[in-house]
């Protein structure tokens, strides 16, 4: 890469025929017109009222990665446990860069004492079977997201992706729109073009 400065060594990212296919010029430019016909229609011109939640798996023991050490000698880092387990992380950010305390979700029946251990202020630790989100926790999330701006039923527009525990959840679209969030669904296998967080911290 020496004498070829606009090249470089870098991760692949995988990306099924299921999102090349679904991420057509087509849908997405139909998808900012509802988009900004959604913020004309409800005069949204503030960052401030457009927020993206979104939720990513991480592993309890993180990978192991390069260090530099002696010749001859193993490197070794101290970690818990044997083998890593998933958890998932649930976040709200809106496009003038404020973020709502997240969700934690770790495998099991109920949320352990020693989950909560140096927990941050503000952080919320739930448990289930497999670790992942589901329709219950989800409307503990917008709940949550609803007390973070104070349930003062101002217009706020958020975006989110068509995963069943959000889109086809009625408690929590119901909660929304009765304290005036409007909720767009981003179009199904799009999320790593459209969706913010997938572009960025996820």
């Amino acid at each position: 890469m020496k004498w070829h400065k606009n090249l470089s060594h870098k991760q692949e990212d995988l990306l099924s025929v299921y999102r090349v296919q679904s991420a057509t010029p087509e849908v997405v430019n139909a998808y900012f017109e509802v988009l900004l016909k959604t913020y004309n229609d409800l005069g949204v011109s503030q960052s401030y009222r457009v927020w993206n939640v979104d939720e990513t798996g991480v592993m309890t023991i993180p990978k192991p990665k390069k260090v530099i050490g002696e010749v001859g000698k193993p490197a070794r880092s101290l970690v818990p446990l044997e083998r890593g387990e998933l958890s998932t992380v649930i976040t709200l950010v809106n496009a003038a860069g404020d973020v709502m305390p997240p969700f934690v979700i770790h495998k099991g029946l109920h949320v352990q004492k020693n989950w909560l251990r140096g927990k941050p202020e503000g952080w919320v630790v739930h448990a289930s079977t497999n670790a992942y989100i589901n329709k219950e926790i989800f409307v503990q999330v917008g709940e949550k997201f609803l007390h973070g701006l104070g349930y003062l039923n101002t217009l706020h527009v958020l975006l989110m992706d068509n995963h069943f525990s959000h889109l086809f959840n009625y408690c929590f679209l119901k909660t929304m729109a009765d304290y005036n969030v409007h909720v767009i669904g981003i179009p199904a296998h799009t999320s790593h073009i459209l969706q913010p967080l997938d572009n960025l911290p996820f």
